[in-house]
């Protein structure tokens, strides 16, 4: 797969072709959606009441309407939570870029939802990152390959390939100069050392680099920014 990931026209919702739920009666309802697709963001779009979105991948956000025309994009991987009111229908619909496509409905629960604080937030998860005193060691991380990404060639397996043969073994995408999972780990790190991960993104797309079980922050946002497990490096871009 060398392009961005195919965009099929099958899509599902907890395994169900487009499903209908309830909402909660008297309450708001607190949807979490999370992007299972292995290759392919997805623009997330809701019709009817506008939902508000409290959580990214798990760190509570400051609160923020999220619907109308804008999608709420979200990478592989990648969650968000939103609250939804119980008094109108809700339909959740994902944007194609030329097409919108409904995937689920949530049903009015009846009554109406308590009105939510001014200054309503969920609480901030305790998260540490840098140790006083320590300076972050520098990891360098380079994305290179797919269409019209320049790589020439790579390693393979212990063996280096032109990017014709890497193809033949369905293999498009190097990191640091490897391609596939690699003998030995791309870096290591001890228990509470802090890293400064740059990524340089060569590709001609936008990456999604997901850390499973980690949180990161980006350098380049203030510091109060909540952290993630994910981040979109631009095309040709870096983080």
């Amino acid at each position: 797969m060398l392009g961005e990931g195919r965009m099929g026209n099958w899509y599902t919702v907890n395994g169900r072709f487009r499903p209908q739920y309830r909402l909660q009666p008297d309450a708001y309802t607190r949807l979490r959606l999370l992007n299972v697709a292995n290759a392919r963001r997805m623009g997330f779009l809701f019709k009817g009441p506008e939902p508000l979105l409290v959580s990214l991948d798990g760190q509570p956000v400051s609160p923020q309407v999220v619907g109308g025309s804008k999608p709420l994009w979200l990478a592989p991987g990648q969650r968000a939570d939103v609250l939804v009111g119980p008094g109108e229908n809700l339909m959740l619909a994902i944007d194609l870029l030329e097409d919108i496509l409904e995937i689920a409905r949530f049903v009015a629960g009846g009554g109406r939802a308590p009105e939510l604080a001014e200054n309503f937030a969920l609480p901030a998860n305790p998260v540490a990152f840098i140790v006083d005193g320590q300076e972050p060691r520098r990891v360098p991380l380079v994305i290179e390959g797919g269409l019209k990404g320049g790589l020439r060639a790579a390693e393979f397996r212990g063996k280096r390939l032109a990017m014709a043969d890497l193809v033949k073994v369905n293999m498009g995408w190097a990191f640091n100069g490897k391609a596939g999972a690699a003998a030995t780990p791309l870096f290591a790190a001890s228990h509470g050392e802090p890293l400064l991960i740059e990524v340089e993104n060569r590709t001609a797309f936008d990456q999604p680099i997901h850390v499973h079980g980690h949180l990161w922050r980006n350098a380049d946002l203030p510091a109060q920014s909540p952290p993630s497990d994910t981040a979109i490096i631009p095309a040709q871009g870096g983080l």
